[in-house]
């Protein structure tokens, strides 16, 4: 799964100011994936004004984009020193944290986030992520049904906490919950493994394996969707179709791939 980052949208300029112009002008960048860009415009944004808090914000999501996670919570931090109620620099500062393997850290941003603004749906969905990460099935299962209940058609609420159930041994609902976010959002490759993985415990290995082949065309990086559909295979007796999805798997860094039973 992955974390949602805070949606960057272009403001209007206020009266003109340099560094509005700056910011508008990094986000346009952020926009349209061009984050080095972005972060000179940014940098432009903060010489003309130090104490613009949107203007670190904003570099830290780039910085964040570019896998610098020191930089960006770094940027993140300086926001909030600035504006000491900045929801999103907390969530957007916990995505980071957990990206660098702080995940105790990053629960207390995202929590923090949450006391700013307690019916948040991103951040819910977003600590509901690093409890998954840290194993808390339950906790994964709470915040994510809170991110549904504040937001009804949020997929990847759904895709999560349907990984949760499978942990908490509930498959029913994980399937409901694969099924909803693969309605809602049919791109959503973690919706088709989960559930391609529900089939097979099933032996519906038709199933499993169209849905793994989904999520496969999705994320052609996926090494467990790659190893889930070669066991799957290798249950049907095609072996030949098993031994090359499990040496993909292994390319991809899944272990035990290239050990099929």
């Amino acid at each position: 799964m992955k974390f949602i980052a805070v949606m960057c949208l272009i403001g209007v300029a206020g009266c003109g100011a340099p560094d509005n112009k700056f910011l508008d002008a990094g986000r346009a960048a952020i926009d349209r994936g061009d984050f080095w860009k972005a972060i000179e415009h940014f940098d432009r944004a903060i010489a003309a004004n130090p104490n613009n808090a949107e203007a670190y914000f904003h570099r830290g999501l780039a910085y964040e984009e570019l896998g610098q996670f020191d930089q960006s919570i770094a940027d993140h931090s300086k926001a909030i020193e600035l504006k000491p109620d900045y929801s999103d620099a907390y969530l957007s500062r916990g995505i980071a944290y957990a990206k660098t393997g702080n995940l105790d850290q990053a629960i207390t941003d995202e929590t923090k986030a949450l006391r700013l603004e307690p019916e948040y749906p991103l951040a819910h969905h977003n600590r509901a992520l690093v409890y998954w990460m840290k194993g808390a099935a339950d906790q994964t299962v709470a915040d994510e049904s809170e991110a549904i209940r504040l937001k009804p058609d949020y997929a990847p609420a759904y895709a999560c906490r349907g990984l949760a159930y499978m942990a908490k041994r509930e498959p029913e609902k994980a399937l409901a919950d694969f099924n909803r976010a693969i309605e809602l959002d049919p791109k959503l490759g973690d919706a088709y493994r989960g559930r391609g993985v529900i089939f097979a415990a099933r032996d519906d290995f038709d199933k499993a394996i169209a849905d793994f082949t989904s999520a496969t065309r999705l994320n052609p990086k996926d090494g467990p969707a790659f190893f889930n559909r070669g066991r799957a295979c290798q249950k049907k007796g095609e072996h030949e179709k098993a031994a090359a999805d499990f040496r993909e798997a292994k390319r991809l860094g899944v272990e035990g791939s290239g050990n099929p039973e």
